[in-house]
């Protein structure tokens, strides 16, 4: 785990384990924040599980997470440990995170690349999601990294999905959105490592989680929730038409991205259905 921030009052988790700042832990040159790390074995049960494990065995009232290629910046913690000391009825922050690659250069921001409706792009003040809900099922805004949540509140919702492994943060953020506030802070805190091939290889996997989720909010009336569901809809035939163009199943990758211009009938799709067709009618000709 990598961190560079000077906040060590609640618990973090993270591939490593669990550190608990506790008052009585010994200080020194070794342990300056007063910190007690437990270290949990878990034996290869997956990255859900073992977070859940490590969710029940936390004593703070508030829970960070961090990846272990990741890298917290200066106040990170201390800006989402004031806000919920102000806001207790908030269950879940987050903020926006950039890229960055393995020599250490910097992309875009994740907000950047987005580009979401909310109102909180680009602010820094945490400011909360008028339906949290509907804006975390139409893009997950909250990186893992980023997130501190309440630790009554994870128990509450049962912890990460373990049937949805390739998107189990992003269902639970939706479990914790459904029932309590949620805020975002457009401020870039939070360092991505952005690995070659680090996007999931199991694809199928991938998209059997995303049906699985959006599916569970599918009959929800409102507005937002509606327009979320398309969104979602949407996102996920243009990546199962991506699979089936780098599988060769050309017309069956035309047929998704039709499928997803139904739902977004933007120039980017349409560009994209007439580069599908070009290409199945150059490999039909052949």
């Amino acid at each position: 785990m990598f961190h560079r921030h000077a906040d060590a009052r609640l618990p973090r988790l993270s591939a490593e384990g669990l550190c608990e700042h506790s008052p009585s832990a010994g200080r020194g040159a070794g342990n300056p924040g007063g910190r007690r790390w437990l270290h949990l074995s878990t034996d290869g049960i997956g990255p859900a599980r073992a977070r859940n494990h490590a969710i029940e065995r936390a004593e703070g009232e508030l829970i960070a997470f961090l990846d272990a290629d990741d890298v917290w910046l200066d106040h990170k913690l201390s800006r989402q440990l004031a806000y919920h000391a102000a806001n207790p009825e908030v269950a879940l922050t987050g903020t926006d995170y950039r890229f960055v690659n393995e020599a250490g250069q910097t992309f875009s921001t994740f907000f950047d690349l987005v580009k979401p409706d909310e109102f909180f792009f680009g602010a820094p003040a945490f400011q909360r999601l008028a339906d949290p809900c509907a804006a975390l099922l139409g893009c997950n805004l909250i990186g893992t990294s980023t997130a501190v949540a309440r630790t009554e509140v994870l128990r509450a919702v049962g912890g990460f999905p373990t049937d949805v492994p390739s998107a189990s943060d992003w269902a639970l953020w939706l479990k914790i959105a459904d029932r309590h506030p949620v805020a975002i802070s457009g401020a870039t805190l939070v360092d991505y490592l952005d690995r070659p091939g680090s996007v999931s290889k199991n694809i199928a996997a991938r998209i059997a989680a995303l049906h699985a989720i959006v599916d569970a909010y599918a009959d929800r009336t409102s507005p937002a929730m509606v327009k979320s569901v398309r969104r979602v809809r949407t996102q996920i035939a243009l990546v199962e038409a991506e699979a089936d163009l780098a599988a060769g199943r050309t017309w069956a990758s035309l047929v998704g991205r039709l499928r997803a211009f139904a739902g977004d009938p933007s120039p980017e799709i349409a560009r994209g259905i007439a580069a599908s067709l070009l290409v199945g009618i150059g490999a039909r000709s052949i």
